[in-house]
């Protein structure tokens, strides 16, 4: 891998999973003013004249922004899915993320790596044959970040079962937290879509109660002598009641018709 001065003109940043930070930037900018670029950015090697980026985002932008015209790179000669690979493992590593950007980044490094060994043992499965050998994914992730197993274990499990589009759109909201992950993921893919709208169009209130109603999604069946814990679970089912909308209310009782339950009008 060589280093060189680039062109910023001829860097393709091409599509990230993660915005940039404008506080961030604004940091770098007064850092490479002060003492200059310390850290050289990674760019692959050049395709029809322009630098595809694998790492330094925010770098180069404060560079551009400070009107550089070039920058000091680390040219890598690596596949598109080697740089994507890239991409991950930088974010992954050397940046504080949210916690629905950890689940992006862990979705999109699988995808990445499984495509990468479509022919290995137990593709697409955590025991697969990773560029390490017999290291599974989970076990690669682990070492790059320090993260143990139970947490690396969690993120993928919240970035393959949660929406893409979901995900971006509660990035650095309330939502954008373990607890409230954990029940987003249980939604079907089209709750998952009218919480995102309802987040989007900002109806937190509504979108609040969607999150809500999965905190008691887990019901623990009771000796029917638990006449205490029966009786809390009856308030439970009663507040969110009060709580819901006249059309929340209606869809409820058709999904209850659906499961045979017969419903007194």
């Amino acid at each position: 891998m060589k280093t060189a001065m680039v062109p910023i003109e001829r860097i393709e940043v091409g599509a990230r999973l993660r915005a940039t930070n404008e506080q961030h930037i604004r940091h770098l900018m007064g850092s490479i003013s002060d003492v200059g670029l310390l850290h050289a950015i990674v760019v692959g090697e050049p395709q029809a004249g322009r630098y595809p980026l694998v790492g330094g985002r925010h770098r180069l932008e404060a560079c551009r922004r400070l009107g550089h015209e070039t920058i000091a790179a680390h040219i890598a000669p690596m596949s598109e899915l080697q740089r994507q690979l890239a991409e991950c493992d930088e974010n992954l590593v050397s940046t504080k993320l949210s916690s629905a950007d950890w689940a992006r980044f862990m979705a999109k490094r699988k995808a990445v790596w499984v495509a990468m060994h479509p022919n290995g043992p137990g593709a697409g499965r955590e025991k697969q044959v990773g560029p390490i050998m017999g290291q599974s994914f989970i076990g690669e992730v682990m070492a790059k970040t320090g993260r143990s197993r139970t947490v690396v274990a969690r993120d993928l499990n919240f970035g393959t079962i949660i929406l893409d589009e979901v995900l971006e759109t509660i990035r650095l909201t309330d939502f954008d937290r373990k607890t409230e992950l954990d029940r987003i993921k249980r939604m079907t893919p089209d709750e998952q879509r009218h919480f995102a709208a309802l987040v989007r169009d900002r109806q937190l209130i509504e979108a609040r109660q969607m999150v809500d109603h999965w905190r008691y999604s887990v019901v623990v069946q009771l000796p029917g002598n638990c006449d205490a814990e029966v009786r809390k679970q009856l308030n439970r089912l009663d507040d969110a009641w009060k709580a819901a909308s006249d059309e929340a209310r209606a869809r409820f009782l058709r999904r209850l018709e659906k499961r045979g339950v017969k419903v007194a009008t």
